[in-house]
């Protein structure tokens, strides 16, 4: 079997290695090029004769595709390069380029002086049909090796087609038929909250757009699990509720979107699983008393809010009662008690007089649910110039990305982006949740820790980027696990 060999752009360029770091490569494949389909008679039931197509001639090419993510500046994917190679003589070698999304193919490239005259009339002709096998086959291999990269769905069409992302450009000011300049429309109208989230409220230089990022470069055709970062804009709850029912805080429309993936994604970071990973779901139980005094206070309260005056009068004149007709040293304790609250000596009345304390009935008791934290430290330490930047972007997206945001008038402080946090399992033909790890449910970054010397020393290569980062990321999720979260799926996967 030939070999595929990652190199530096020198090696690539003499023909030394096939791809560089950050290439997305596909899985091997195969398709007949050049086949005829000859008219063939085919006898069925006896006498009976049916005509086929058969296939004839035609050559078997192994090919691979590898893919180069482009960028901008503020990392949002402005399209890609595909490259194209097959396996002749005993090695894979550059034999087509696209870099329009497959639509045209060349095959002659200054970055790849060994390309010319590798691809034969046979394959020209596949690449250059739209309805060419093989050129149907390079689009299912290249999709496929960007879904085992973790490339979002938000962003596959930048890579496939080699489209510019205009998301982070500004449209033009629309005009209106009298001439008037549609922003200076009255908007009176507009709620406080509707104001608040408009991007018309952001201050300038806010932030919104992250791009795509992952590191090591070579990861995505490592086929190891990886941990995927999504930054989301956050989506406040909503506080329901009329004069006559109460109906709390209603939080569906942000996890309904945060579970089908509808919410906006800002950018993802795709990272390797690091060590010490592990979860701690918890619930607030504490101890509480209630002595019978208490107790009978606490009816009485109950009886006075749902009996009106009628009730609360009629619960005292109980109380009383019963004390009275008790002359047994309980009767004297329970005197002794409502004395002592009375007095504001509280309980030592009925110890003083009696050496004794009323029954606590002490239990433990549920207080509310807990909100899960979560923590991850990495290392990165690049091993060129590209995962040098690469690096500098995966930390400026936690930083910017978690940081609090301020409106255009400086009145009002707005809350940060929150994240979505996966396992992704990435064997063959997978890349989705890793079922035998915990799901997580939408976090806000509570703290970004970067440690710029985690050698003990101050080293840098010549162009000043450090040798390595410490990043070590905090979270917390933004509601507590219910018992309902849990899929019912047989008890197939873990679940929160």
């Amino acid at each position: 079997m030939a070999s595929f060999t990652q190199g530096t752009a020198e090696e690539v360029k003499s023909g030394a290695a096939q791809f560089r770091p950050g290439a997305i490569v596909s899985k091997k494949a195969m398709t007949p090029v050049g086949v005829e389909y000859r008219e063939v008679k085919q006898n069925i039931r006896g006498s009976k004769t049916r005509t086929v197509k058969k296939p004839v001639g035609g050559t078997k090419i192994y090919h691979r595709a590898v893919t180069y993510v482009t960028q901008n500046e503020d990392g949002t994917v402005s399209g890609a390069e595909r490259v194209i190679y097959i396996e002749k003589n005993g090695t894979y070698q550059p034999a087509a380029i696209s870099k329009d999304g497959g639509k045209t193919y060349s095959f002659s490239d200054p970055n790849y002086p060994t390309m010319d005259g590798v691809a034969g009339v046979g394959l020209s002709n596949e690449l250059n049909n739209k309805d060419g096998g093989i050129r149907k086959n390079l689009d299912a291999q290249i999709n496929n090796s960007l879904d085992d990269a973790g490339i979002p769905k938000t962003q596959k069409k930048e890579i496939i087609d080699s489209i510019k992302n205009n998301a982070d450009q500004k449209d033009e000011e629309k005009s209106t038929d009298d001439g008037s300049d549609e922003k200076n429309k009255s908007t009176d109208s507009s709620t406080p909250s509707e104001s608040l989230t408009s991007k018309s409220q952001e201050r300038e230089g806010t932030r919104s757009s992250f791009g795509n990022l992952v590191y090591p470069l070579d990861l995505g055709i490592t086929g190891q699990d990886v941990l995927k970062f999504s930054m989301l804009k956050y989506v406040p709850s909503d506080v329901g509720g009329t004069s006559d029912t109460f109906s709390g805080i209603n939080t569906r429309t942000r996890n309904e979107g945060f579970s089908n993936g509808s919410r906006d994604i800002l950018g993802t970071v795709i990272l390797p699983i690091p060590g010490g990973i592990q979860d701690s779901n918890s619930v607030n139980w504490s101890s509480q008393n209630m002595n019978a005094l208490q107790a009978e206070l606490a009816n009485l309260a109950l009886a006075g809010t749902t009996g009106g005056a009628d009730g609360f009068f009629g619960g005292i004149s109980d109380i009383a009662g019963a004390i009275q007709k008790n002359n047994s040293e309980l009767g004297s304790a329970a005197a002794a008690a409502f004395a002592g609250q009375a007095s504001g000596v509280g309980g030592q009345l009925i110890t003083r007089t009696t050496g004794a304390i009323v029954n606590p009935n002490m239990e433990l008791l549920f207080s509310g649910p807990a909100l899960r934290q979560f923590s991850f430290k990495f290392m990165l330490t690049p091993r060129e110039k590209r995962e040098s930047e690469e690096i500098v972007k995966v930390l400026r997206f936690f930083k910017q990305g978690s940081a609090v945001q301020r409106t255009k008038s400086n009145l009002f402080l707005k809350s940060p982006h929150t994240f979505k946090i996966q396992y992704l399992h990435r064997g063959p033909g997978d890349n989705n949740d890793n079922p035998f790890m915990n799901k997580v449910k939408e976090c806000a970054c509570t703290g970004v820790n970067v440690n710029y010397t985690p050698q003990n020393n101050y080293s840098t290569f010549t162009d000043g980027a450090m040798t390595s980062y410490e990043l070590t990321l905090n979270f917390n999720e933004l509601e507590p696990i219910f018992n309902d979260d849990y899929k019912d799926d047989g008890d197939t996967t873990i679940g929160f």
